[in-house]
């Protein structure tokens, strides 16, 4: 699910960031329906399942999977940083020009492209938190398929994957809370 984002334009797509988390959590449910039904495999690689191999390696090619949909989770969550950080400038222009105009006209037009902005960066705050739970999910699952590996074979390292999944920062910052104390549009 690669070129879902575009961070050069007001594009952060809702529609294909839900179809990423949504395959992103099928990926993690296969992978973990996966890890549970492997045969025990005693350090020879004897195993009572005659193809318990084969299981492992289907394990393997789902975890590539999953990694590979973990760096797709991450490019969007850079490209939400962006578009956040962008509309939060925007907003700063907008409510700084807002105070200089006289007619009600524009004014009107500045009020509406203020609640406007408003809304997208609560929009992607939201998106953003949706992502970072799914980077969680991903990490832990990864992590938890890692530890199984069929006998013989060193365990692939994957990158970025912390040794603790939950030590993501969320990136919640105090000025989150100001624009929701400002705006108020969920109320």
């Amino acid at each position: 699910m690669q070129g879902n984002v575009d961070i050069n334009k007001e594009n952060v797509s809702v529609e294909n960031t839900e179809k990423t988390l949504e395959g992103t959590e099928k990926n993690i449910e296969d992978l973990d329906r996966s890890v549970h039904s492997l045969p025990a495999v005693d350090k020879e690689g004897n195993s009572e399942c005659p193809f318990a191999e084969e299981l492992y390696a289907k394990k393997e090619k789902l975890q590539e999977k999953l990694q590979s949909q973990l760096k797709e989770l991450y490019k969007i969550l850079e490209a939400i940083e962006a578009e956040i950080s962008r509309c939060r400038n925007n907003l700063t222009v907008v409510t700084s020009h807002q105070n200089k105009i006289n007619g009600d006209k524009v004014r009107d037009h500045y009020t509406e492209e203020e609640a406007r902005l408003a809304a997208r960066i609560t929009q992607l705050n939201n998106m953003r938190e949706e992502v970072l739970k799914a980077i969680k999910a991903c990490q832990k699952a990864i992590a938890e398929a890692s530890a199984k590996y069929f006998p013989g074979r060193k365990p692939r390292e994957w990158p970025g994957l912390p040794d603790d999944p939950n030590s993501i920062d969320t990136g919640n910052s105090s000025g989150d809370g100001e624009l929701d104390d400002l705006f108020e549009l969920d109320k």
